[in-house]
């Protein structure tokens, strides 16, 4: 039996068996713990949280989050280059390997960030060159890995996440391998991240017909000469509009698009970039004008540039674009 000052305590806390203590009437209910975070640029979107970083840094936040979004590009490779007199069709830069993942669980710590660089603009002189590599990007234990530089002349692309176009002197080179780390025949890890680059024109391909490769995109090959095109890149649809460029898709946002080859003959077309931020490839007289750069963080590959048959210039083949990383947190407190 209980006391009544027992009965008495029990009544003035509402005990009355329940297995949750009240107090006046009102149940004690647990809040969840409001989600911070810190680094890049934060943009939040109704319930969710966006990171991106297009520059390195460190990415802080607290507590374990599940059903994460994440997008890694690694920088883009600039195309083949040709500055002087010869009869040079030279291949598009490759674009940087992209991971996009969903459903990723994190738990809250400090996570480095970095963002590979493009590749340097390739000179071509006194002979046709092949474009430089881009760099790798890294964050939570993957690394999106740099694209293969463009093919000069008779050099083949090189490998990369998505390799370099060939270019062409008449007996036509090959594209460089995708799926590749850069300048290696290792595999990439995690697979795919990328594409192989285009053929060069093989014989006959007399002068002034000669044509490179497009490199190759996350989306697509490079083409193959005598079109060249860069490969198309790929689209997220959940970043927002002001990264990545359009596509073919309205609402989604492309990334890591191959550059365009640039042809022997300036009566021939150059070649466009792949959408997702490749550049166009580019036949120049003897003046100093470049091609396209890929366009920056998207990763995108460099546009080649050949030289008209007489005459020297300064013109170099297109820059790669940087790459970029993102995470959106789906569903947090803020």
């Amino acid at each position: 039996f209980k006391s009544s000052l027992a009965r008495t305590a029990s009544k003035l806390l509402s005990v009355n068996n329940q297995k949750d203590l009240t107090l006046r009437g009102q149940k004690q209910t647990s809040r969840a713990s409001k989600f911070t975070s810190s680094g890049g640029t934060i943009i939040n979107v109704g319930s969710d949280v966006i990171h991106v970083f297009t520059s390195p840094g460190t990415l802080t936040f607290s507590g374990t989050y599940v059903d994460a979004k994440v997008l890694l590009v690694g920088g883009g490779a600039s195309g083949g280059s040709h500055q002087a007199n010869g009869h040079y069709a030279t291949g598009g830069g490759g674009a940087g390997g992209m991971i996009s993942l969903t459903g990723q669980t994190y738990v809250g710590a400090s996570y480095p960030i970095t963002v590979g660089d493009g590749g340097a603009a390739q000179n071509g002189s006194p002979s046709a060159k092949q474009g430089n590599d881009g760099s790798p990007s890294t964050a939570f234990g993957l690394t999106a890995y740099g694209g293969g530089g463009g093919g000069g002349g008779s050099n083949n692309g090189k490998p990369g996440a998505s390799g370099g176009g060939a270019g062409s002197t008449g007996g036509g080179g090959n594209g460089g391998d995708g799926n590749k780390q850069p300048g290696t025949s290792t595999a990439v890890s995690p697979s795919p991240q990328g594409n192989p680059g285009g053929d060069g024109s093989g014989p006959p391909a007399p002068a002034p017909q000669r044509f490179g490769g497009g490199g190759g995109g996350a989306g697509g090959a490079g083409g193959d000469a005598p079109g060249g095109a860069g490969g198309v890149g790929a689209g997220i649809d959940w970043i927002p509009p002001s990264y990545g460029t359009p596509g073919p898709s309205g609402p989604l946002r492309y990334f890591a698009g191959g550059g365009g080859a640039a042809p022997q003959s300036p009566s021939s077309s150059t070649a466009p970039g792949g959408y997702g931020g490749g550049g166009a490839g580019l036949n120049d007289p003897p003046t100093g004008n470049n091609a396209t750069p890929g366009t920056a963080n998207t990763g995108g590959g460099g546009g080649a540039r050949s030289q008209q048959n007489s005459g020297s210039g300064t013109g170099q083949g297109g820059s790669g674009g940087t790459g970029i990383c993102a995470i959106r947190f789906i569903n947090v407190t803020v």
